[in-house]
């Protein structure tokens, strides 16, 4: 379990307004993504938020090197 587990569960707007308008849309208004940090080494990690209906129903943090997830 990671430390955003506990958005599973909240709309958009629950999620907004404890993340911050900062995300991305990915391929469409139900998936998200927020940049959480970039490493010294230039390993960067992203936050996925995946809703259904409104509500978030999964998420996921990805690892990845370079410019494309």
């Amino acid at each position: 379990m990671n430390q955003y587990h506990h958005l599973i569960g909240k709309e958009k707007k629950e999620v907004l307004e404890e993340l911050g308008q900062d995300f991305n849309y990915y391929h469409n208004d139900n998936i998200w993504y927020y940049h959480i940090r970039t490493s010294w080494i230039g390993r960067k990690t992203v936050l996925f938020i995946c809703f259904s209906e409104e509500i978030v129903h999964k998420i996921k943090i990805i690892k990845y090197y370079g410019k494309k997830i």
